[in-house]
């Protein structure tokens, strides 16, 4: 009897021991998955402005521009959605004719020829490239054609706070920002991705 008991002790110290560390591992993964998923978001978005800018309606040369976008399901199906843009820092073309404006939607399978608004056809390329995301906050700077940062979260379907998480400088991504115990989640307990990747204050 004493020796099981002594065992049952040593298994709960073990245990005590070990949880805070496994969870810390599994945190420090989740984050690790967010940034991949950032930086593939930042390519993505990159190559639709590329060759938005070659037919004359991507961002303006020499000027940032912050697109957020949500995710969420509706009937089953993920709804991309634009909830901001500076309009005044895209181009709008005349052939095709593409205008910019927030508040366009995109559903997953939804026809997109002869759409003209550029804020629809930017999610319907990422709604083709991400077909497993169905609940996500998503930040796109760029600077010119050029992607500068990303934020990815994929804990809401609704659009985070400015104050929620790190915030671009000057059309790049912080240098630093104040996360939690561990880099990557924030102090209300979102998991953030980021692209390039935001370090702790105190690294």
């Amino acid at each position: 009897m004493v020796e099981l008991i002594v065992v049952i002790a040593i298994i709960g110290v073990l245990a005590a021991i070990l949880t805070p560390i496994m969870l810390g591992m599994v945190a420090k993964a989740r984050v690790s998955s967010a940034n991949s998923t950032a930086a593939a978001v930042g390519r993505c978005a990159e190559a639709f402005f590329v060759q938005a800018d070659a037919n004359g309606w991507g961002v303006k040369p020499n000027t940032a521009c912050t697109i957020k976008i949500t995710v969420s399901k509706d009937s089953g199906r993920p709804v991309w959605k634009c909830v901001s843009l500076d309009a005044a820092s895209l181009t709008s073309g005349e052939n095709p004719e593409i205008s910019w404006s927030s508040g366009g939607t995109f559903s997953t399978g939804q026809d997109t020829s002869g759409e003209t608004r550029g804020d629809v056809l930017l999610l319907a390329q990422l709604s083709d490239q991400f077909t497993n995301v169905s609940s996500a906050f998503i930040s796109i700077t760029m600077y010119g054609a050029k992607c500068t940062y990303v934020v990815y979260c994929s804990d809401t379907d609704t659009a985070l706070a400015d104050s929620e998480y790190p915030l671009p400088a000057d059309g790049r991504a912080p240098t630093s920002y104040a996360w939690s115990d561990v880099v990557g989640i924030t102090q209300n307990g979102y998991i953030i991705g980021t692209s390039p990747a935001v370090a702790g204050v105190d690294e």
